[in-house]
């Protein structure tokens, strides 16, 4: 895969993770799920893609932090109801759904790199 298509998918990976946390339908929370696991395919594990998948681990758990975050402090102030607490919840599942995702993903990443998968891995002095 060329430069170009690798900072695409990327891109879209990103920004995907990011609206998942924005929609309360839970057809395109699946359509972006599924959309996601599509891209992440398309990149495979190279190492290099190692750092983009911990930087995205750390990211997501920060998302779900902060999301809940934003529920208590609509609980607390008296704003949610419990239709939107119930619709909030399924928001954070599907923020806990990608992230289990992106954990996986960066463990595959990880082991196919330390077991001598893909290009070779700068770190193990193959250079």
């Amino acid at each position: 895969m060329d430069a170009t298509s690798i900072w695409l998918h990327n891109i879209n990976i990103d920004r995907t993770l990011n609206r998942l946390g924005t929609y309360v339908d839970p057809r395109k929370r699946a359509t972006l799920l599924k959309f996601l696991i599509e891209e992440e395919d398309r990149l495979g594990a190279e190492p290099d893609e190692l750092d983009r998948a911990a930087r995205r681990v750390h990211e997501g758990k920060a998302r779900i932090n902060r999301t809940l975050a934003i529920v208590e402090g609509l609980i607390d102030s008296g704003l949610m109801d419990p239709e939107r607490f119930s619709k909030a919840m399924e928001v954070v599942g599907t923020l806990r759904d990608s992230q289990t995702l992106i954990e996986e993903r960066y463990k595959r990443i990880s082991s196919e790199c330390l077991n001598g998968g893909g290009p070779q891995a700068p770190w193990r002095g193959d250079a």
